[in-house]
């Protein structure tokens, strides 16, 4: 419904009646969007059912002591995200942005970035995580299990993590496949997280 600027000044009430009661109408129309509808009942008066939140082109912006919740197309996604955006302009944070795979990663909502993956190998080896976002400020702390190979007595071995170059940057596991009795080169594989932001 169309929005009537009424009453003006020089109207009467005898005609601004029938524009009024369709401002009326229009404004419990936009309520009953996503919410309880007028006069529904006290317990759910101002309580919405659902909150659908518009795609944005951009992070809106924060004023100091002010957070904001919005959607966003997932810059690696590329699909309806939901964000968080910290005070004063702060860092956008993608609350639901994810690669759920085998190799893959995910967003925490304190905006940690999470990545992890499987790797078969023998001898030492550079293993770069190279998917999905960059960490783009530090890498915080990694974990490696290996998949032992019990007959052959083989184990995957943490070695280092670096990272590579300025940030925004990958993450470089120096992993190394040994036989534990003989400490020779082996095949063997593990798996591992990677944790920074």
């Amino acid at each position: 419904m169309a929005w009537n600027d009424t009453p003006l000044a020089p109207q009467q009430r005898n005609i601004t009646q029938a524009p009024i009661r369709q401002n009326l109408a229009t404004i419990k129309t936009a309520w009953d969007t996503n919410h309880y509808a007028l006069g529904d009942g006290v317990a759910n008066d101002g309580k919405h059912k659902i909150i659908q939140l518009p795609e944005q082109g951009a992070d809106p912006g924060t004023a100091v002591n002010e957070g904001t919740v919005y959607t966003k197309e997932g810059a690696t996604s590329s699909v309806t995200e939901l964000f968080f955006q910290r005070e004063n302009g702060g860092s956008a944070i993608p609350m639901t942005e994810a690669g759920k795979a085998a190799i893959g990663w995910t967003y925490l909502p304190s905006g940690l970035l999470v990545k992890w993956g499987s790797n078969s190998f023998t001898g030492a080896q550079d293993l770069v995580v190279n998917w999905g976002p960059d960490f783009t400020t530090a890498v915080f702390n990694w974990a490696l299990v290996s998949t032992k190979n019990t007959f052959a007595r083989s184990v995957a071995r943490f070695v280092s993590c670096t990272a590579t170059g300025a940030f925004p940057t990958t993450a470089t596991l120096r992993i190394e496949g040994k036989n534990e009795s003989t400490g020779a080169d082996y095949n063997t594989a593990c798996t591992f997280i990677i944790m920074g932001y």
